[in-house]
């Protein structure tokens, strides 16, 4: 994205960060716990008025297992599990968050990922409490995907409706096409 912030984007009247948080809000979820990177204080201010848990992710230039990592640990230890929710994926609605929990409380040993109309597992994933420690050894600029391979077995794929629910927002051109997409 070059030196725009993707996570302060506007994206239906406010920043995506904010958007997306008011969501997982709206998800029946206990407690939404926000990682940050301390050089960002507009995202703290975006969240200002919100009522979640902030945590602040001093090594977050070390890449996106730190966050996973800090994320977790925050998680109070009485929780089953955990969604791991990536603030760039403006088409994940309540109702998908509030479907991955319904199948979670079935199965709480299950690892959930979602998946858009192609099949093809991505993010959002909800994590059961047996597995944080492995997750917590993450390193680098490592997210969970080489990872929950591992766990196949244990694995269920979530398919998700609506358009292109499992986006994600990286590059201008991410940007431009999904903004054009909203207009139509």
């Amino acid at each position: 994205m070059g030196r725009r912030d993707k996570l302060m984007e506007p994206v239906r009247g406010r920043p995506l960060l904010q958007d997306r948080v008011r969501m997982m809000m709206d998800a029946p979820i206990d407690l939404t716990i926000v990682v940050l990177p301390p050089d960002k204080p507009e995202r703290n201010a975006a969240l200002a008025e919100q009522d979640v848990q902030c945590v602040v992710n001093d090594k977050a230039t070390s890449g996106m297992a730190s966050s996973i990592q800090i994320g977790l640990a925050a998680v109070p230890h009485d929780c089953l599990g955990a969604v791991i929710m990536p603030a760039d994926m403006p088409n994940i609605t309540a109702d998908h968050i509030a479907l991955m929990i319904a199948t979670f409380a079935e199965n709480p040993t299950k690892l959930l990922r979602a998946a858009g109309p192609v099949g093809k597992a991505k993010s959002p994933a909800l994590i059961p409490r047996d597995l944080f420690p492995a997750f917590e050894a993450l390193s680098g600029d490592q997210g969970g995907r080489a990872l929950m391979a591992q766990f196949a077995d244990r694995t269920e794929v979530i398919p998700l409706d609506g358009t292109d629910p499992t986006l994600d927002l990286d590059t201008p051109e991410d940007w431009a096409a999904w903004q054009a997409s909203q207009t139509r």
